[in-house]
């Protein structure tokens, strides 16, 4: 029975962590990804030009390497938790 209880208040607290870790992650990507329009019509502005960042060509490849990792990440903790559960 204690046995039981540990395992659920260990997950619990993974679960409560994890959603902690989420809305902080959700509320700095909000807060740093918001756009700010002051004014749009200036008269003596220049004109607004996209600059090329160098990265640009990059980007999926990337997200590949991020998903790949993520991947490997999350099958190695799961192949050790299931390494410690027998």
């Amino acid at each position: 029975m204690d046995c039981q209880l540990i395992k659920k208040t260990v997950k619990m607290k993974k679960y409560i962590s994890t959603i902690s870790f989420t809305k902080i992650t959700l509320l700095v990507f909000m807060l740093f990804s918001t756009l700010v329009n002051a004014q749009t019509d200036l008269p003596e502005a220049p004109l607004d030009e996209p600059a090329a960042a160098p990265i640009d060509g990059y980007v999926l490849v990337l997200a590949a390497v991020g998903f790949v990792f993520v991947f490997f990440r999350l099958r190695a903790l799961m192949s050790q938790e299931n390494s410690q559960v027998k």
